[in-house]
């Protein structure tokens, strides 16, 4: 069965602007020595075929006043799945997987929205030369919501481990290898300045 992460967020209006931006994205920090994939599972989703009717009326009462009504009509909605699409993380490096918007457009047709809040990732370690049918797979799947991550990281005998990441806030920056712990998964925080990672080449 997949993991399924809380998605409660804490909210405070100076960062709005910044949040909105990754509200349709899953960060997906990788901090072992291998290539990572993720697989996107089929999303559900649905879509107005037709464009809804629109009326508008205009109306005047006794005392002068002007009220305006506005009435839609009805539209027709299919459903569809979405296909899984797989996508590959680099070692110690970050990735936001897109995640389609659940928010259902009234004044257009041809817009397609995802039926449910979360979706399911599945995680799968990278073996150079390896039949890809074979890559050995990182727990049983993990269900979140846009805005939210996953941090990939080693022990201390070299097994993956998947944490989800801590809430985002509206008072602080998000860091993507802060776990849901609060201990920082960043494979390069204990780097010496100057200093250079024996497994990616990042500089400090």
């Amino acid at each position: 069965m997949a993991a399924k992460f809380e998605e409660d967020f804490e909210v405070d209006e100076d960062d709005l602007r910044d949040e909105e931006k990754g509200s349709q994205f899953i960060s997906i920090a990788n901090g072992t020595p291998s290539r990572i994939i993720v697989r996107i599972e089929p999303i559900r989703m649905v879509q107005q075929e037709e464009e809804r009717e629109k009326e508008v009326a205009l109306g005047a009462g006794i005392d002068g006043q002007v009220g305006v009504k506005f009435k839609l009509g009805k539209g027709h909605l299919t459903t569809w799945e979405k296909e899984a699409e797989e996508m590959s993380v680099a070692r110690h490096s970050l990735h936001d997987v897109p995640i389609p918007s659940d928010s259902l457009p009234i004044w257009k047709k041809g817009k397609a929205a995802r039926v449910e809040n979360s979706v399911k990732l599945r995680i799968f370690t990278e073996i150079e030369g390896g039949d890809r049918e074979k890559f050995p797979e990182v727990g049983a799947g993990y269900l979140l919501g846009p805005g939210h991550g996953l941090v990939v990281s080693s022990d201390e005998i070299g097994r993956c481990e998947v944490e989800q990441t801590r809430d985002r806030t509206f008072f602080k920056k998000f860091n993507p290898w802060l776990s849901r712990m609060g201990v920082n998964r960043d494979p390069h925080d204990e780097l010496h300045k100057r200093g250079k990672c024996p497994i990616c080449g990042f500089k400090k």
